[in-house]
């Protein structure tokens, strides 16, 4: 069970998420598509991944992601099969809210909120992609859910997954993430890295991570962030 103190962070954050997502760009969906998405009705493209097929549309999902517009092109010039193997490093689960979200205009999670799940590396994983398959909503959309979800989960153990997730190597450098991560990390410094089984998995986390505990020592050491310039942690 969570205390009033968690449910009143949970609430201010809540405001916070609402406000950014009123001033993320606005997107006009066909009507009816999300029943499209569920019935794959009039369906023109498969995309696969991970073992798992998804029959959709292309005047959908072409004109909010160039990746695809460009695929479906050029598999038109070609006279080939209208399908799309995505690449075997993309998260089927990620792959599969992506599309979800083409279609909805958001993506679910689940309403797990154990220390064992938030949805924190979905979040950054969808990032990442969405920065790949070229939709900046869907980046905007999946940053604001993690500021959220870190700043009422900075001591699950979600948080460090999600934190281990933004360095790796296969996620790319995003200063964007990084930054959040430390900022998170900073403000509460003096809990996670204390001696106490509850964060134990978050210290090693961080002792196994050198890029991350280099830039947790700059923002500490300076009262910056990743490159020790001073910033203000978003909501």
């Amino acid at each position: 069970m969570y205390g009033s103190a968690f449910i009143k962070r949970r609430l201010a954050a809540q405001r916070a998420l609402a406000e950014q997502q009123s001033s993320q760009e606005s997107v006009s969906l066909p009507k009816g598509a999300a029943d499209l998405f569920r019935t794959s009705k009039y369906s023109d493209i498969t995309i696969v991944c991970g073992g798992q097929n998804w029959d959709l549309h292309k005047s959908i999902i072409c004109t909010q992601s160039d990746f695809f517009a460009k695929a479906c092109n050029w598999l038109s010039r070609q006279a080939k099969p209208a399908r799309i193997d995505l690449c075997d490093d993309d998260d089927s689960a990620a792959v599969a809210a992506m599309l979800y979200f083409f279609y909805h205009g958001d993506y679910r999670v689940s309403d797990d909120h154990s220390d064992d799940f938030l949805p924190m590396v979905l979040h950054v994983k969808l990032y990442v992609m969405a920065d790949k398959y070229f939709n900046e909503r869907l980046r905007r959309a999946a940053f604001a859910k993690l500021a959220v979800d870190m700043y009422l989960g900075w001591k699950t153990n979600a948080f460090a997954d999600a934190v281990a997730e933004i360095y790796a190597p296969h996620s790319g450098k995003h200063d964007e993430l990084r930054e959040l991560a430390v900022m998170r990390t900073r403000g509460h410094a003096s809990s996670l890295f204390r001696e106490r089984k509850r964060y134990a998995g978050f210290r090693a986390m961080a002792w196994s991570t050198p890029e991350f505990a280099a830039d947790v020592a700059r923002a500490l050491a300076t009262g910056g962030g990743i490159k020790g310039v001073p910033v203000k942690a978003k909501a």
